[in-house]
């Protein structure tokens, strides 16, 4: 009996979604059933259809309305996952009197796997099943989003706010009504960090189908150690090594002189009068203020390095004065980009103690680079003038000059402006072309290099969710057309260097590759980065190597052969 499976994909699930078919395909049989993917507007379908077909029979789609609100869990969560259900009822209940909710946390463990979960259903006779959060007396039980809903949901969910509230997360609210008619099974099985015990790791539940709740990529050291062999994930688990070992390329880390309570990172780089210069993030933490009574908690200001291209060294440094506007004003992840002569930067600001936004600012060094001014704070997106009116924080443009200042706001969705007079915008475009890839949203990196006659080159981030609240960062590139509407025309589908947990990390932050500036040097490409928001990193990319890498935006979504 086909059964309807349902699952929610955006930029930073895709490569999640991926690698589960992958692996379900490696147990061998297509599954006969159907898959509905819930989708927002900046999901390219084409991409999915070639990945999601090579494992379900049929596939449909449904685009949920746009979220506008705030991001934060649960509320865009809630949001998706009502719109959808209220869907089903009114589309599928006809075909379907049930469906598996799969989030793509949730990897596949055995052969027809979603045959083994509704077959659950049938032997437990309940509306509800899936893995089941206390027992059924206690008040506060619930059973885990992942797992079987009833179509006609509205019937059953009556007495609970689960279809419209936004604040609490919609399985727990929805406990009440569920644990009345519900089924606990283990093959489903939720990490709840205590849930598993490794020996060599291997799993001790042997008859899960799904497992749910791991962090990040790490659902491919679980995978690897189970029924399959090893699949590839060793390749792809060495990947994650220090940044140093992923490639031959030459690359390393900048050494710079002790500073107490200081580091440096999230660097741009730029060729001027002859030398090479690297501008860093400075990072303070117990400071006295500059002006005022006590010390500052953090600050973040610029310090400018000139660099030995011999033996990529740091030299002398130079600390230019920020504009004086508000007491604790921070300066943060520069942008350089030389401009008739002129050295300017781009810079995240904003003040400590307001409850203002990160805005984008780009300003002007002097002559001498003792200080730089303000040059524009482009009313674009969230970003305003003034600090108390921004409306939302605005982080990673990405300035170049063609024929005026233009910025690239967002690479995906590809998003670029050009700057008028003061902070005002003279045009926009809206690129049609989507760039697919798998290891969460593309976000801006380097200011676009000019490539050839016809493209820039930009190198950018992205993070996925790794441990907790923390993230791991990838680097990839992309070029795009050197003309409006400054269409994506080629991409690296995989990424070039990966943050990990092997490199530098003395205050346990996030997993960070973070470019900021490249420059073409001979054949190849300097770029430099920032390295777990603590640390400065460079790469050497043979231009021939890049141009290799570098394929049609359009290829994209293929699934790999195992």
């Amino acid at each position: 009996m086909t059964q309807l499976v349902v699952t929610s994909l955006d930029s930073e699930n895709l490569g999640y979604f991926r690698l589960n078919l992958e692996v379900a395909l490696k147990y061998g049989a297509k599954s006969k059933h159907h898959l509905l993917v819930v989708h927002d507007d900046n999901l390219s379908r084409s991409s999915v259809d070639k990945v999601a077909r090579t494992y379900f029979e049929t596939v449909s789609y449904f685009k949920h309305d746009e979220w506008e609100k705030l991001q934060k869990f649960p509320t865009r969560e809630n949001f998706i996952w009502q719109h959808t259900a209220r869907h089903i009822e009114e589309n599928y209940a006809h075909r379907y009197d049930c469906w598996l909710w799969w989030e793509q946390d949730a990897c596949p463990l055995i052969q027809n796997w979603v045959d083994h979960v509704f077959d659950e259903k049938t032997r437990l006779k309940k509306t509800f099943v899936g893995y089941v959060y206390g027992t059924t007396h206690l008040p506060q039980a619930y059973m885990d989003r992942c797992g079987i809903w009833p179509s006609e949901i509205s019937k059953y969910l009556v007495h609970t706010g689960a279809l419209y509230a936004q604040s609490a997360p919609f399985d727990r609210l929805a406990g009440p009504d569920v644990m009345k008619d519900v089924g606990h099974t283990d093959k489903i099985i939720v990490d709840q960090g205590s849930n598993f015990r490794f020996s060599e790791i291997k799993i001790q539940f042997p008859d899960a189908c799904l497992l749910r709740g791991c962090d990040g990529r790490q659902q491919e050291v679980f995978l690897g150690k189970r029924d399959i062999g090893e699949l590839d994930t060793q390749v792809r688990k060495d990947r994650y090594d220090s940044f140093l070992d992923q490639t031959d390329w030459p690359c390393g880390i900048f050494a710079f002189p002790y500073g107490e309570k200081t580091c440096y990172f999230n660097p741009a780089i730029a060729e001027y009068d002859g030398k090479l210069w690297l501008f860093t993030r400075r990072f303070r933490f117990g400071i006295p203020k500059v002006h005022g009574v006590g010390y500052w908690d953090k600050h973040s200001d610029l310090v400018i390095w000139r660099v030995r291209p011999d033996s990529m060294t740091v030299a002398q440094s130079l600390t230019p004065r920020p504009p004086r506007r508000w007491d604790q004003e921070n300066w943060e992840d520069p942008r350089v980009m030389i401009k008739d002569g002129q050295v300017y930067l781009s810079f995240a600001t904003w003040v400590r103690d307001h409850r203002w936004t990160i805005r984008q600012a780009l300003v002007k060094l002097d002559e001498d680079w003792s200080k730089f001014e303000v040059v524009a704070e482009t009313n674009y997106g969230g970003n305003a003038s003034k600090p108390e009116s921004g409306s939302r924080h605005e982080k990673n443009w990405t300035w170049f000059d063609h024929d005026g200042w233009h910025c690239v706001y967002s690479p995906s969705p590809h998003l670029t402006f050009k700057a008028g007079k003061g902070h005002s915008v003279e045009m926009q475009w809206k690129a049609r072309t989507k760039m697919v890839w798998e290891y969460g949203e593309i976000r801006g990196g380097t200011p676009p290099i000019r490539l050839n006659d016809s493209e820039y080159l930009s190198f950018f981030h992205s993070s996925e969710r790794w441990r907790g609240n923390k993230r791991r960062y990838y680097m990839g590139a992309y070029t795009f057309e050197a003309k409006p509407p400054f269409e994506p025309l080629r991409m690296t589908h995989e990424p070039l260097l990966i943050g990990s947990e092997h490199d530098p990390r003395v205050f346990e932050g996030p997993l960070v590759i973070f470019p900021g500036g490249a420059i073409r040097q001979d054949d190849s490409f300097l770029v430099v980065f920032g390295v777990n928001d603590e640390n400065c990193g460079w790469v050497k990319i043979p231009e021939k190597d890049l141009d290799g890498l570098l394929q049609s935006v359009h290829d994209g979504g293929k699934l790999k052969k195992l």
